[in-house]
């Protein structure tokens, strides 16, 4: 039977105001409170009382610009009594012209003000199932159920705020198992984990407490919170590092070794390849227990000021005067035309003897690497790198520089 005012009424009823809404009233209050909401009630260009009382209320739904069917007209019955405020009609309304919560208004028995609360905050609705807003919307008590929602709420900003993901971000089934995950939160922050496996030094420190973890989690807006059980079952660590740039640290236990598992700025953001770099050398030094301390790198300058200005301590081969000898990591990162991730290695290797540097102009501008790695210690061709990047370096051009070398 479908929900109208289509029986016989009196003139008078037909013109009476306070007799069309009181029969709407009785029916189907949240509707005529929507109606009421969107000033289409007795006002210029609105309903009258003979439309309230003509049309069905389906076709009521549909000037409040939501679907126009049975359905929606149920829906609004569900929300009754001092449940039905001017704001949880809004709500409602809106709710029901997006459609986006079509399926839990329509198989949910009963709303209140709680429950739609929860349906349109999406932090909420991403923590609950359709169990949960069941059990919300049949509590009698308003009050309990704003307390309920209340404390869903507090929990959702802690979990958005500390990053939590996996078992703590499944949907809630009950308000029993919400309590039960708060009480479980609660006594987790104070769980202490295993010490830390190596002995890193300053600016490396240990995170030790599962408190710890959500405060790093929480400054650096990332997901690092998700390591919490591995780190209990010992298959994992955590560092803050502090320099050369604020970055988490995982370490992760595999094939009888520690390793390290990702390295992550602010907001999981990819760190400077230094940083990088530094990180994999301080943790391949704690592991082998060589206790080797590399300099922290400066990032953030200019590149020439990140290394030594130091001259090369040994002079380069001697070439045809057309080469010209790279002399200290200065000139290097000047003149070089090297790639700036591949310096570092460069620098390293002139110091140790392994490598040397020579600039050349013709038949192009360049630089030519060669090697000391030659069984009687004589040069050797390493490498060219061309001023223009976009250069092809053809197979007469790489055989002419090398015979100009003497290579």
């Amino acid at each position: 039977m479908h929900s109208n005012f289509r029986n016989t009424h009196s003139a008078q009823e037909l013109h009476d105001p306070e007799s069309a809404v009181t029969q709407l009233r009785t029916s189907n209050p949240a509707l005529l409170l929507a109606l009421q909401n969107e000033g289409h009630l007795f006002k210029r260009r609105s309903l009258t009382s003979a439309d309230l009382l003509a049309l069905r209320q389906r076709d009521l739904c549909g000037i409040l610009g939501v679907p126009a069917t049975e359905s929606s007209v149920r829906i609004f019955k569900k929300l009754n009594g001092a449940d039905s405020t001017p704001e949880a009609v809004s709500t409602l309304t809106e709710l029901l012209r997006s459609e986006a919560e079509k399926h839990s208004l329509t198989h949910l028995p009963q709303l209140n003000t709680a429950t739609l609360e929860i349906l349109c905050t999406p932090s909420l609705r991403a923590l609950t199932n359709h169990r949960f807003l069941t059990e919300i919307s049949a509590l009698d008590s308003a009050r309990s159920a704003r307390q309920h929602v209340r404390r869903l709420k507090n929990f959702a900003a802690k979990a958005t705020r500390n990053r939590l993901i996996g078992p703590w971000a499944q949907p809630l089934q009950s308000i029993s198992e919400l309590d039960a995950r708060i009480t479980e939160f609660r006594e987790c922050e104070r769980v202490d984990f295993p010490s830390p496996p190596l002995d890193l030094p300053l600016p490396f420190h240990p995170i030790q407490s599962i408190q710890d973890l959500l405060i790093e989690a929480r400054t650096q807006r990332s997901c690092v919170a998700a390591h919490i059980g591995s780190v209990l079952d010992g298959k994992s660590f955590i560092y803050r590092l502090s320099a050369p740039e604020r970055a988490t640290v995982a370490l992760r236990y595999l094939d009888e070794q520690w390793l390290v598992e990702e390295i992550k700025g602010p907001k999981n953001r990819t760190v400077d390849w230094r940083t990088e770099e530094y990180v994999h050398l301080m943790v391949e030094a704690a592991v082998s227990g060589s206790g080797e301390c590399f300099p922290i790198p400066r990032i953030g300058e200019p590149e020439i000021v990140n290394y030594s200005t130091e001259p090369f301590r040994d002079p380069a081969p001697k070439l045809p005067a057309m080469f010209e000898p790279l002399s200290s990591p200065r000139m290097l990162s000047k003149r070089g035309h090297l790639p700036d991730r591949e310096l570092p290695l460069f620098i390293e290797n002139i110091h140790r003897k392994l490598l040397y540097a020579y600039r050349f102009e013709t038949p192009f501008e360049g630089t030519l690497l060669v090697n000391s790695l030659s069984p009687d210690g004589s040069p050797e061709y390493d490498g060219i790198y061309m001023a223009d990047p976009d250069f092809d370096i053809s197979m007469d051009i790489y055989l002419s520089i090398k015979t100009l070398a003497g290579l």
